[in-house]
């Protein structure tokens, strides 16, 4: 039976598919619509005869992309060429018709850069919702509430999408994702806005807003793809249009705009798609609500407009962090008693969200009693938790191990066996009991088996130091020479300082010069 209704549905929707037939827009001959934003396409067949067509997004499976932004076909389709109605018929139910004479020429520039009120408004009848054209390919639709202190109530971004008519006229169309929205009509006395709710008109207004109110909320990777085209690359909408024009060795984005690429020539465009002044960018990124660039002036930060930036606000990270959190501890300790294998690691985890600690031993066999052993940043305690994956917090990387033995030092790395999520809840694991008392904050702890582990060498024992720096990096230092873990294989700079986030600035051989370290290309 089961396989009978398997087999009407396959056969139905293959019927479905084979009755579906894609057409072009430049068949549409008339446009109706409703009060309740309802809009209808039309194709004329016959004196008094039109056949309705309907538009509809289609995910490309076929699309190979690095990314995880689904991106749509837009089809026009019909599914019986018999079927046809009247005029009369199609004005029933109150439906309005539009000629295309009706529509007003228009290009996507005679919107860009303009606010529409929507009459009424679409959110809340007791404030205004506008609707703001950015570019040819992004609008927003926002409530706004002038009482709050932040006036934008509400911020919806929409893809925005030119279909051409026939005799030079357009209309658009707002997506989000797969879903239509809505669609904006401009006719030659009024322009409408129907967005299946209901129909509004778009009379042009004024308000103020900065460039950081309009992109507040805005996330570029839900209407910006980056596609591969040859050996470069080209930015597109989720409807495979053309963001901007060529193809670049580059093409990165965040809500503060757009950097591209090609050879040596750097273009940055904010989210308006503006081409900004720029001169001689020798490299650039964007941080935090900003950007770093190297110019022939050195490293700076800068507005998106070209603003220097001394110095960012300070980050709050409060209503991020968590009270009930999961720990990772790591500590070296050194066990005088054992002659063999003395210094071991001890990986503890528990935390606020845990009901017991736990425990394992990894001994560094390879290390001599010696030797002192201490991590990269020349602690011997190391701490990790949740909340420390939101705060930027630098992480130590404690399977590398910093060893000195007299005064030079040398970097290991160790494969630590943790304890895995099938081991901590495992039945009949020794507990200590010790710390069990009534009303005690202290928990038992679960200890697990030790491990044996030998560390794989990353920079001989021959440096002056090795030191994980505020920045992050790792430096090694050997005769007054500076090099970076694990980008060098050795000292190569007489002087390395941070200048930005990106760009430091460096001297090689007694020569001055910056270096990129995301690619670690040097400047001079």
């Amino acid at each position: 039976m089961l396989k009978n209704i398997t087999l009407i549905i396959a056969l139905l929707l293959t019927s479905l598919a084979q009755a579906q037939k894609e057409t072009s827009t430049r068949h549409i001959d008339i446009l109706a619509y409703n009060s309740d934003g309802g809009l209808y396409f039309y194709a004329q067949k016959q004196k008094d005869k039109f056949l309705e067509l309907e538009f509809d997004t289609q995910k490309d499976e076929n699309l190979d992309l690095d990314t995880d932004t689904e991106v749509y076909d837009l089809k026009l389709f019909y599914y019986n060429e018999e079927d046809l109605e009247t005029l009369s018929e199609i004005k029933e139910d109150d439906n309005k018709i539009i000629y295309l004479k009706d529509i007003q020429r228009t290009t996507p520039s005679d919107f860009v850069g303009k606010t529409f009120n929507t009459l009424p408004p679409i959110y809340n009848e007791d404030t205004q919702t506008i609707l703001k054209i950015f570019n040819p390919h992004l609008a927003l639709l926002c409530d706004i509430d002038t009482k709050e202190e932040n006036p934008y109530q509400r911020t919806d971004y929409y893809s925005l999408h030119t279909i051409h008519l026939k005799k030079g006229r357009n209309i658009y169309l707002l997506s989000d994702g797969g879903n239509i929205e809505g669609f904006i009509i401009p006719l030659k006395d009024k322009t409408l806005f129907l967005t299946n709710r209901e129909t509004t008109a778009l009379p042009p207004t004024q308000y103020p807003s900065s460039y950081k109110d309009d992109f507040i909320d805005y996330k570029p990777e839900k209407h910006l793809i980056v596609c591969p085209k040859g050996k470069r690359y080209e930015l597109m909408n989720t409807y495979k249009e053309k963001v901007l024009s060529g193809r670049y060795d580059t093409i990165y984005y965040d809500n503060s705009g757009i950097i591209t690429r090609r050879g040596s020539k750097f273009t940055l465009y904010d989210s308006y798609l503006q081409k900004k002044a720029f001169k001689l960018m020798r490299s650039v990124y964007f941080y935090r609500d900003g950007i770093e660039m190297l110019n022939n002036q050195g490293a700076a930060y800068y507005t998106i407009n070209g603003e220097r930036i001394e110095k960012f606000p300070k980050i709050s990270y409060l209503y991020l962090l968590c009270g009930t959190v999961y720990e990772s501890r790591y500590s070296l300790k050194k066990d005088p008693k054992k002659s063999e294998h003395p210094h071991y690691m001890l990986y503890g985890f528990g935390g606020p969200a845990s009901d017991f600690e736990a425990e394992r031993r990894n001994y560094l066999s390879d290390r001599s009693a010696d030797e002192t052993l201490s991590f990269i940043d020349g602690s011997r305690y190391f701490e990790w938790d949740g909340n420390d994956f939101f705060t930027d917090s630098i992480y130590s990387n404690p399977e590398l191990i910093r060893v000195q033995r007299g005064n030079k030092y040398g970097l290991f790395k160790y494969n630590y066996q943790k304890i895995s999520e099938k081991e901590l809840y495992i039945e009949g694991i020794e507990e200590d009991k010790e710390n069990e008392e009534e009303n005690s904050y202290k928990r038992n702890v679960r200890k697990y088996a030790s491990a044996h582990l030998t560390g794989e060498e990353q920079l001989p024992i021959i440096y002056d130091n090795i030191q994980q720096h505020k920045d992050g990096l790792i430096y090694f230092y050997k005769d007054n020479k500076i090099g970076i873990y694990p980008q060098h294989k050795k000292v190569l700079y007489d002087k390395i300082e941070p200048q930005t986030h990106s760009f430091y600035q460096i001297v090689k051989k007694g020569k001055k010069g910056y270096l990129d370290i995301r690619t670690m290309k040097e400047y001079f």
